[in-house]
């Protein structure tokens, strides 16, 4: 297992297929360009889908909830792109990208994105996390349709994230 902290969580990813984009070249040399990435990703076979996983610490939060949801939405839209891009190996960078990703995350496959927000309860009630999810889900969906990507997006706590099964546990 890869094993990451961050946020206050800990995050383990499969050996074979775990990457983060900020580890790879090809991504880091267009960081300073605007373009966003999210944290984490992984191959699950199983369900023949490429995971991205974003985590944030919204427990004291220095954004509103606007400024955060756009922040979101740059992120899942931004690593389509650069997804669509290396899986269509458009350009060189492109070519490197998808050179650099683990073998198993390499070829196109269904976008599975998950934003998890460890929340304080008396900042951010669960209600609010649905009105946000139904955005992000509107907006990133499109994009995905637009690159002739299928994708799944869910914004959840920490807590749901975990009784889910997803690779994400809170630190003691």
């Amino acid at each position: 297992m890869l094993l990451f902290q961050e946020s206050g969580l800990q995050v383990a990813l499969p050996d074979e297929s775990g990457f983060r984009f900020a580890d790879l070249p090809a991504y880091s040399s267009l960081k300073g360009c605007g373009i966003s990435e999210m944290d984490y990703g992984w191959s699950d076979d199983e369900k023949a889908a490429l995971c991205l996983l974003e985590v944030k610490d919204y427990t004291a939060p220095t954004d509103l909830p606007g400024h955060l949801l756009a922040k979101l939405i740059a992120k899942g839209r931004d690593c389509l792109v650069l997804l669509h891009s290396a899986w269509s190996e458009l350009g060189e960078r492109a070519k490197a990208l998808r050179a650099e990703l683990p073998d198993p995350c390499r070829h196109r496959k269904q976008v599975r994105m998950f934003f998890v927000l460890k929340r304080d309860p008396a900042v951010l009630k669960r209600e609010g996390l649905g009105v946000m999810q139904d955005k992000l889900r509107a907006q990133i969906t499109a994009y995905a349709s637009l690159l002739g990507l299928r994708s799944m997006v869910l914004l959840v706590d920490h807590e749901k994230a975990s009784r889910m099964g997803l690779p994400v546990q809170e630190l003691s």
